[in-house]
């Protein structure tokens, strides 16, 4: 793109409406999403009409979607917008006491009809004029024409085509306001691409028609960019306040001990509620489950659970991992109606390693089917994710230009993934990282700076940090220079930033493994002293090897489970005869 024109602005507020179902949520929520992703601060207002089922074209039925961005952080959706993106006139009747003055006006030229003028109540076939538009930058792209046009070789049908449109208006914005497609496309790709390609692919068709128009068109002197908001570094989650009302029903609902019921019309924003609600419908709580098999109402539990190799999309971190082996013990495949919400366990590898050796070497079918077997059917979900890529890299577990997105695609693509489509509990504490010399490592530095998602930690022989090379050989390839960051992937620096925490923290290490045992007197004094609960344990006999992650993973399984309330009985360690305490 020439840059020559373009405009630093401080902060910009977007108005995207039109009929409800001209996709005006989806435009303004990419749109919003992309500018986070920019590092902007970001406040949204989705707006949607107060009039069920109101008449198509007519003011009552117009939604819309306000965002405000800027180079700091924003505390409201702001008030008047500098740009209106309308798709017919009622959008624009409806919001023309929004606009600043001077403000740029969208209007999809195709939606100027004696119909469409007349059902949003203009007494003119003027509605520029009407309005009082001549002191605003008004632009009248023909957005459904251009958009018809950009996808005739698509093989789609005219609905389907159509229904493109609010993606030619968001290109058009990503010009102007000087935002990359990446995200939109790659959010494209992740919700049609497997079932509906050819609607991706349109979608995706449209954006670049919209971005192009714009650029070529001289209706607008400038476009413009907002440099990033100053943010403190670390893990950002987005929401809107319709999951977060969601979560907040199911939270309430799990702490009173009652189900849940949601009444409500099945239109936005109470669908997208009752969605949410809906991925969360199927599951029961451990102890209503035990309460369920001790009675004998649940029956027909299999005597063993299975392990499939999941290919997990990497949808936000694009890491090229190989596939995951995922367990499901018995209690999730049980002829039942409602599942359990089973606590999970995320397993890494070592390095050379992969997800088939975790689950070869480790014996996690035999031992979690064991588990099972005295549990009712219950143990936790085991994820074998891939951190490394290949058996030949090191990705220390973290982002960078060498390996890629690892520690997105761990924290992110693969817990996404696992609560979306398993029975999986959905809570930290429900939810444990284990791992064996690299990923033993790996666990440590994850569960430690996210004890957002994980509660628990069971790293067998692991390093005292991430080792690649040098440390500043790691310093410069990884972390771009920044010796900060790098530090912070240090695990016992990682525990003491994150003090006080209330994590478990079972680490073990083979008793012939003279380092990791000097490794492991080091990592858990700093533990308990945040106020970890802290067991160190070492494998009489073993060595840096699979026989050691066995036995304290199989304590590990033990203290997990009771405080998942797979079981109602606090282990012993003089249970677990291979295992001696080591003093910390």
């Amino acid at each position: 793109m020439d840059k020559t024109n373009v405009r630093e602005l401080q902060d910009v507020v977007i108005r995207f409406s039109g009929d409800s179902g001209d996709g005006m949520q989806l435009t303004g929520t990419l749109f919003s999403d992309t500018s986070a992703l920019l590092g902007n601060g970001i406040s949204t207002f989705p707006d949607y009409p107060a009039e069920i089922r109101a008449p198509q074209g007519t003011v009552a039925g117009v939604s819309g979607f306000q965002v405000h961005f800027g180079d700091h952080r924003e505390l409201n959706p702001g008030d008047y917008c500098d740009v209106l993106v309308a798709m017919n006139p009622a959008a624009l009747k409806a919001n023309r006491k929004w606009l600043k003055p001077g403000a740029t006006v969208i209007l999809d030229g195709d939606s100027i009809t004696e119909e469409h003028l007349k059902k949003a109540g203009f007494a003119t076939l003027d509605p520029l004029a009407e309005l009082k538009l001549d002191e605003y930058n008004v632009v009248v792209p023909d957005i459904t024409s251009m958009t018809r046009e950009a996808l005739k070789e698509t093989g789609l049908d005219n609905k389907a085509v159509v229904k493109c449109k609010n993606m030619f208006a968001l290109g058009i914005c990503f010009w102007l306001f000087d935002r990359p497609e990446d995200y939109a496309l790659k959010y494209l790709d992740g919700k049609f691409a497997k079932k509906n390609p050819a609607v991706a692919q349109a979608n995706k068709l449209a954006i670049a028609a919209g971005y192009n128009y714009a650029a070529n068109t001289h209706q607008f002197a400038n476009n413009y960019t907002v440099a990033p908001a100053p943010r403190e570094k670390g893990t950002y989650r987005s929401i809107n306040g319709n999951v977060a009302t969601a979560w907040g029903l199911c939270a309430a609902a799990e702490k009173a001990g009652l189900p849940l019921f949601c009444g409500s019309y099945p239109i936005t924003p109470a669908t997208v509620i009752l969605e949410e609600l809906a991925k969360r419908k199927d599951l029961i709580t451990v102890a209503q489950w035990r309460k369920q098999a001790a009675n004998g109402t649940i029956r027909n539990i299999p005597a063993n659970g299975t392990v499939n190799k999941i290919d997990i999309p990497a949808t936000k971190s694009q890491f090229e991992a190989r596939k995951a082996l995922v367990y499901l013990p018995p209690a999730a495949l049980a002829d039942s109606k409602r599942k359990p919400a089973l606590p999970v366990v995320l397993m890494l590898s070592g390095q050379p390693g992969s997800p088939g050796r975790v689950f070869q070497a480790g014996g996690i079918q035999t031992m979690m089917d064991g588990y099972a077997k005295t549990h009712d059917g219950l143990a936790p979900i085991v994820i074998a994710a891939d951190q490394l890529g290949a058996d030949s890299h090191n990705t220390l577990c973290v982002d960078s230009k060498v390996y890629g997105n690892a520690l997105t695609y761990l924290t992110q693509d693969v817990v996404d993934w696992v609560k979306t489509n398993l029975p999986a509990a959905q809570d930290a504490k429900d939810w444990a990282i284990a791992g064996f010399s690299q990923g033993a490592t790996c666990s440590l530095q994850i569960g430690v700076n996210h004890p957002d998602l994980f509660g628990t930690m069971i790293p067998t022989d692991s390093e005292i940090k991430p080792t690649n090379g040098s440390r500043q050989e790691m310093i410069d390839r990884f972390f771009d220079g920044d010796t900060t960051a790098y530090e912070n992937q240090v695990p016992v620096n990682a525990i003491r930033n994150h003090a006080p925490t209330h994590q478990m923290l079972i680490i073990g290490a083979g008793e012939k493994d003279t380092t990791s045992i000097r490794n492991v007197k080091t990592i858990a004094p700093v533990a308990a002293k945040a106020g970890m609960r802290v067991a160190a344990v070492e494998s009489s006999g073993n060595a840096h090897d699979w026989h050691a992650v066995q036995d304290v993973l199989r304590y590990g399984l033990a203290v997990f489970g009771h405080d998942t309330g797979l079981d109602g009985a606090n282990p012993n360690l003089s249970d677990y005869p291979n295992l001696k305490r080591i003093t910390i």
